[in-house]
């Protein structure tokens, strides 16, 4: 052979040597990087997890959180120690990594274990290949204090104790494929404990239903675990209350003045609760501004087509039958057969401030009437056949005039049907009525259907309010629940008033009083959108 067909075949040999080395080289590290990605943070969750939060963009997230308006006002929900430390130390962790996050730092879980323990946190996040040496300098950077750290062998893994400058302490669990830290030590037990023994929360049956429903374009998402607790029911005398039962889960997005909740329902069951009660329901169209005083700063919308199911529901409500008896039991009996024979498809209840007194709360329910002299009538006759009540203040009924009309208010039997649907109760559950422009109002007293009448008479409603039609832009105009809430005036409310509320706005008062709270939930082809929006309006 020549010298020179010898060389060039030697070349060209080499080059493809070369680049066969290449391409298993770039084969073997996108391999390994495609194995680093696909390891599910979730299998490390303990299955006592009741609420959940993921992302994967943790820098894209961190920076809608620091622009929404709250943020900038210096406004923080307390919910979460441990994210809260993570966000103040955030811009330090992304200088200590001049190219940013790693595809698999970006994508981040944090667990919530106990109710109102702001301390009770679980942080996951997937690591690079550097990842691991990276958060252990800069834990020791940042956070440590001079005392040395502490190994702890559980169950053959190595837990790390990292003491705080300000005296606490970290419990971190790493690998060459995660990191997990919390401020509990046992939290860090139980996440081994659902590794080793491979029962995490992924493998319930409910939430993994939920989580493979997630959206592939949504970065961020709340998984939310609600039991179902009968509304009013609560150990520490603030509402209590579910209105779905079992995992949901909700896409995050947050845009300035605005956080946005939407999840999506699709599991059905036999259960008796809210969820399945709407989905009896025919949607309602359009807001029910223009039947509501101008100072309302709750109200709700609901669809009651199969009224007796709605009811069903609502009565597992303990609120509701703390003070039920034969004798009331008949008189729900009787106001259930006359609305059926005479509502219309919804119910709307509001809650307004008295003219002229912000100090005052008025209350009425206002229940559309399908032929509304023919209502009156029949229920005339139900009263008339109604026992007398001796704890009965108010005549059975009494006129009121205002401008050029005279509206007669009627003393109702006692009944639950106020207390079900708005969840006020009083100790008689006395209330009095009346029907207006084809509605049947009803009030726990008198003052609250006078005030209503006379926003009404004189135009003065919500749907004239300058911020109304901008809230009710971000809703749907078909479906079967709504709810608005100004959180600041209803967190000066009695308990009784504002049982809708969750008992979560409650806990966290200081941040959300700044908020206005609207949801609502719409009902499509078999299932239930359940949307929460916060609006910001500290400006």
């Amino acid at each position: 052979m020549k010298s020179r067909l010898f060389i060039r075949i030697a070349v060209i040999s080499s080059i493809v040597l070369l680049c066969a080395s290449i391409g298993l080289y770039s084969y073997s590290k996108l391999s390994a990087m495609q194995g680093r990605e696909e390891f599910n943070l979730y299998s490390l969750v303990p299955p006592d997890a009741h609420v959940l939060f993921e992302t994967d963009d943790l820098s894209g997230f961190m920076a809608d959180f620091n622009e929404l308006s709250s943020s900038k006002s210096g406004h923080e929900l307390h919910l979460s120690r441990l994210f809260s430390v993570i966000r103040s130390h955030f811009h330090l962790l992304i200088e200590e990594m001049p190219h940013g996050l790693s595809e698999q730092m970006n994508k981040m879980l944090v667990s919530f274990h106990t109710p109102d323990d702001d301390r009770s946190q679980v942080f996951y996040c997937s690591l690079g290949e550097d990842d691991p040496k990276l958060m252990e300098t800069f834990i020791y950077k940042y956070f440590a204090s001079p005392f040395p750290s502490k190994l702890f062998d559980y169950k053959g893994e190595e837990i790390r104790i990292y003491p705080m400058s300000d005296g606490d302490f970290l419990a971190c669990y790493f690998t060459s494929r995660f990191f997990v830290v919390s401020y509990q030590k046992r939290l860090i037990e139980k996440v081994i404990d659902a590794r080793l023994s491979g029962k995490s929360l992924f493998t319930d049956s409910a939430f993994k239903q939920v989580y493979n429903q997630k959206r592939k374009d949504q970065s961020s998402t709340v998984y939310i675990h609600m039991l179902p607790i009968p509304m009013g029911k609560s150990t520490d005398g603030i509402r209590s209350f579910s209105m779905l039962g079992g995992w949901m889960g909700f896409d995050l997005k947050m845009n300035g003045d605005a956080v946005y909740l939407s999840g999506a329902s699709h599991d059905v069951d036999t259960c008796l609760t809210f969820m399945n009660a709407l989905r009896r329901q025919a949607p309602v169209e359009g807001f029910p501004g223009d039947v509501l005083p101008a100072s309302t700063f709750m109200f709700s919308k609901r669809a009651v087509s199969d009224l007796q199911t709605m009811l069903n529901y609502t009565f597992t409500h303990e609120y509701a039958t703390a003070t039920y008896s034969n004798y009331i039991h008949q008189r729900d009996e009787e106001m259930l057969s006359f609305l059926k024979d005479n509502i219309g498809t919804s119910v709307t209840s509001c809650l307004f401030h008295a003219p002229d007194s912000i100090g005052e709360v008025r209350s009425v329910m206002s229940i559309p009437m399908v032929d509304s002299a023919q209502a009156e009538r029949m229920l005339r006759n139900v009263l008339a056949s109604t026992p007398h009540e001796s704890d009965t203040i108010m005549p059975r009924s009494v006129l009121f005039r205002t401008g050029q009309q005279t509206y007669t208010f009627y003393a109702m039997p006692q009944n639950t049907l106020f207390a079900r649907f708005t969840g006020i109760t009083e100790s008689s559950l006395h209330t009095s009525s009346c029907f207006y422009h084809g509605r049947l109002l009803i009030a726990p007293d008198v003052s609250s259907l006078s005030d209503y009448i006379h926003f009404l008479d004189r135009k003065q409603v919500l749907v004239e309010t300058p911020a109304y039609e901008e809230e009710m832009g971000s809703l749907s105009p078909t479906y079967s629940f709504m709810l608005k809430a100004d959180l600041s005036d209803v967190f000066t409310q009695p308990e009784n008033y504002v049982r809708l509320i969750p008992a979560f706005f409650f806990q966290n008062q200081d941040y959300f009083s700044r908020f206005i709270l609207l949801t609502q939930f719409t009902y499509t082809d078999g299932e239930i959108y359940p949307n929460i929006i916060l609006l910001y309006k500290d400006k």
